[in-house]
């Protein structure tokens, strides 16, 4: 047989249900934000350009065109660069550039 509930149970209970909805809301938020975390550094690289992964500041790597996976940040940092040939190639001759500044 069941006792009959009073009305210390029930507010009881009802605070236990709330916090057990709390719970498990913050859970689903957590692991929506780890989930969006881990796959935050997926990156496309397009054609006309290059990627350069760094771990904690060193190259790892330099990645080609297509889709490029890494570590999320702050563990890996991906730069975008444009590819080799639209690079312009730019000499600046200081000795040359100091003589014409004396002038």
């Amino acid at each position: 047989m069941n006792a009959p509930r009073t009305g210390a149970d029930e507010v009881a209970g009802a605070w236990a249900q709330s916090a057990e909805l709390t719970f498990r809301f913050l859970f689903v938020l957590v692991a929506f934000l780890t989930a969006g975390w881990l796959f935050s550094n997926c990156r496309q690289v397009r054609p006309d350009s290059r990627a350069v992964v760094l771990r904690f500041g060193t190259v790892v790597r330099e990645a080609g065109p297509g889709l490029l996976l890494a570590l999320p940040r702050p563990i890996e940092r991906v730069v975008i660069l444009p590819s080799a040939d639209r690079q312009i190639a730019f000499h600046l001759d200081i000795a040359a550039t100091s003589r014409l500044l004396r002038k």
